[in-house]
């Protein structure tokens, strides 16, 4: 089958345009933010992610088109863009969304051009007039609930491509009675459950599809901590407003969801900090308990101080915690905490983000301010975290949350600005290392 040609024309500013022969056309937009992805770039890398490449040269680029080739076989392939120093040092990035290059039809690829081992930001922006209040990964795209506050129910949300070259603002219909619950998703939807039901919202679908949940019931303001079988919901409110130490397993079941109590927590909270650390489920804070920390079904442990914002997992039961307002990293391991090393600034609100291997993503928090700074640590044999120092956000906020995306890059959505206001803009970490 013979390939097609695609012209790349480039040109400095936000978006670049692109000229097209036969049935492809490429879009290529230089993202906002960071250390510029063509300030040391001397050559342009274009191709399919694990087939043949053509390079280019910037100066090449911006005087002529360049033809590169790319099968129109009629499979999905994915194109991946590199700028690379003189010393073939990849500065850039830039990943599309999967496509299919169909012959005899134009086909038009959009691709944001990042630096690497930094943070910038995403062409669309937040159509929410309040704070987000949730962010849910499905699978395949980011749902991001806004509202009053986290104890009531959600008013509208917006659907973030996961390539970010789109976000789509949808006002949640008043006639649903949605009530205060939690959010799950999968297999591309989003689920808003509370009590013994919920709604289904798939995106491009104007209504949602009532689900039920059989078993337990939804309290709201729960925390949810990804299962391998489903998810694990932690405290929560009861009909009185008080905390609680219910914990509840729920699994998908047919076009519902299934609600099993599991090992109720020693002490009664509310959104608490949890990560699942392998068999041990670490859980720490949560209104009104504060610093004391305990292993999910086992024994409550030596409160580490103040609670921590946010926690991941490093291992088999180990965990990592930051975010209590100091620079100290806080680390459960061998069944207790300790500190493990200390972050480049002192940071409460912020967010944690495993990357890959040893290195984990920290964003945003405050403490004498809002911070407008991320930084990344690596993990070290001894069981201490080094920082690689700051690393500039586009902006700064905190109560942000960080979402894998697919190609392994990490998007930093929601939070709020140093006024209060709803940090509508998203930004991504480019990882230098791909998947």
């Amino acid at each position: 089958m013979k390939p097609q040609l695609l012209i790349l024309w480039l040109v400095l500013g936000l978006g670049c345009t692109i000229e097209q022969t036969g049935d492809v056309a490429l879009r290529v937009f230089l993202a906002q933010g960071g250390p510029g992805a063509l300030d040391l770039a001397t050559r342009i890398r274009v191709g399919v992610v694990g087939g043949e490449t053509v390079d280019v040269t910037v100066d090449e680029a911006f005087e002529r088109g360049i033809a590169v080739p790319i099968a129109g076989d009629g499979a999905t392939h994915q194109v991946r863009i590199l700028g690379l120093d003189d010393a073939g040092t990849v500065v850039g990035r830039g990943d599309s969304a999967p496509i299919t290059f169909e012959l005899g039809s134009l086909t038009v690829v959009d691709v944001v051009l990042r630096p690497v081992g930094a943070f910038s930001g995403g062409l669309g922006l937040l159509t929410a007039a309040r704070p987000i209040v949730r962010t849910v990964f499905d699978g395949e795209r980011v749902w991001a609930l806004s509202g009053a506050s986290e104890q009531a129910a959600p008013d509208r949300v917006d659907v973030v491509d996961p390539w970010l070259t789109s976000v789509d603002g949808i006002d949640l219909p008043t006639a649903l009675g949605l009530e205060p619950g939690v959010a799950l998703g999968s297999g591309g939807a989003l689920y808003l459950l509370t009590g013994a039901h919920g709604w289904r919202f798939d995106p491009g679908v104007a209504e949602p599809t009532a689900v039920m949940v059989a078993g337990a019931p939804i309290l709201p303001g729960a925390t949810v901590v990804d299962a391998d079988d489903g998810w694990t919901l932690l405290g929560g409110l009861d009909e009185r407003g008080l905390a609680t130490t219910q914990c509840l397993h729920v699994t998908l079941s047919g076009d519902g969801f299934a609600s099993t109590a599991c090992h109720s927590m020693r002490r009664a909270r509310r959104q608490p900090v949890a990560a699942n650390a392998g068999a041990a489920l670490v859980v720490l804070g949560g209104d009104p308990v504060g610093a004391y920390g305990e292993v999910l079904g086992a024994e409550e442990l030596a409160g580490p101080g103040q609670a921590p914002s946010a926690g991941c997992s490093y291992g088999p039961a180990s965990a990592v915690f930051v975010g209590d307002g100091s620079r100290r990293i806080l680390s459960y391991s061998n069944g207790a905490f300790g500190s493990a090393g200390e972050l480049a600034v002192a940071r409460t609100g912020a967010s944690i983000f495993r990357l890959s291997g040893d290195r984990f993503l920290v964003a945003g928090g405050a403490e004498a301010e809002v911070q407008s700074t991320g930084e990344v640590l690596t993990l070290g044999p001894s069981g201490q975290f080094a920082t690689g120092g700051v690393l500039a956000l586009i902006g700064p906020r905190t109560s942000a949350a960080l979402h894998a995306l697919p190609n392994g890059d990490a998007l930093l959505i929601g939070g709020v600005d140093p006024n209060g206001n709803p940090a509508t803009w998203l930004e991504v970490y480019t990882t230098p290392s791909p998947q």
